[in-house]
């Protein structure tokens, strides 16, 4: 007997490249976590509905050099690098490594402040270069049937 899956938890997913110093929002198109207006460097994923709760991320660098930084959003502030006795506020990924997060509680991430979910963006960003990526995002979206 295989695995049961409800009808609307789905995968999807996206690609691309991040350039050094510069951020890539990843998330549902209309996303309200996206900045608004949008300024060209939000990545829509294909076919992700805006509704769609993340339950899990999946990212790899697919570049053979350049490191890739990670890390969830909201869409807000900078990727910032450890200093003193603070942490990074960002995951580095180094050539060919391939990063999840775990599966993400829904009533756990749901921002009742903004009214939405804030893991529904991953913000990627190059690292000394340009950096491939290819990546998975797994949604449960209430409104597929």
């Amino acid at each position: 007997m295989g695995a049961l899956q409800p009808t609307n938890v789905r995968t999807f997913h996206f690609g691309g490249t991040a350039a050094s110093g510069v951020t890539h929002y990843i998330g549902a198109a209309n996303s309200p976590f996206f900045r608004s207006p949008a300024t060209g460097d939000e990545y829509a994923v294909p076919g992700l509905p805006e509704q769609a709760v993340v339950l899990r991320w999946a990212i790899r660098n697919n570049d053979a050099s350049n490191n890739l930084l990670l890390r969830l959003g909201p869409a807000t502030g900078s990727f910032v690098a450890a200093s003193g006795s603070t942490l990074a506020n960002y995951a580095t990924l180094k050539p060919g490594v391939e990063w999840h997060t775990g599966p993400f509680n829904a009533d756990q991430q749901v921002n009742d402040n903004v009214g939405g979910v804030d893991y529904s963006v991953l913000l990627v960003q190059g690292s000394g270069g340009s950096c491939a990526y290819t990546g998975e995002v797994y949604v449960w979206d209430p409104a597929d049937g």
